[in-house]
């Protein structure tokens, strides 16, 4: 249970960091919430971090429109994001 215990500290920290406004965790809590499949959450994360102008935080929005994760397919946004 360690790890467990060891995620679950870290998720509590990054979502802190996020709600204050640091892309990096935004982008990265982001990841999580995908990995946990849980997309829409994750697709507000990558916005809000992508429109810090993040690096990661862009380039995973810009998945989910170039592939329709959680959004409609939108190939004009995923190249908007990937710029």
């Amino acid at each position: 249970g360690g790890v467990d215990k060891n995620m679950a500290e870290a998720m509590k920290y990054y979502k802190l960091a996020a709600e204050q406004g640091n892309s990096d965790a935004q982008a990265y809590l982001g990841s999580i919430y995908w990995r946990e499949n849980n997309l829409d959450e994750a697709l507000k994360l990558f916005e809000l971090s992508a429109n810090s102008g993040n690096p990661l935080g862009q380039y995973n929005l810009a998945l989910c429109y170039q592939f329709g994760f959680g959004v409609e397919k939108n190939m004009d946004e995923a190249i908007k994001y990937f710029k």
